[in-house]
């Protein structure tokens, strides 16, 4: 479930960095700033979120005792 949250503010960032592009094209800049950063905030959750499925679930018990191959 953990992933889909991930996609999710991925696919996010995608739709605020196209706008953004878009928009700064435009000649719009001001918008377009406003767009970039926000892809950024969304990145940087979305970061967080990756880190921590990562750390839990090297942690989980599907992964315990089992060794590497």
């Amino acid at each position: 479930m953990l992933w889909q949250v991930i996609r999710s503010l991925e696919e996010g960032v995608m739709v605020l960095d196209h706008m953004g592009e878009h928009l700064r094209v435009a000649g719009d800049s001001h918008r377009a700033k406003t767009f970039l950063a926000k892809a950024r905030e969304l990145e940087a959750r979305a970061k967080t979120f990756h880190e921590a499925v990562l750390h839990h679930e090297s942690l989980s018990g599907d992964n315990l005792g089992q060794r590497p191959e």
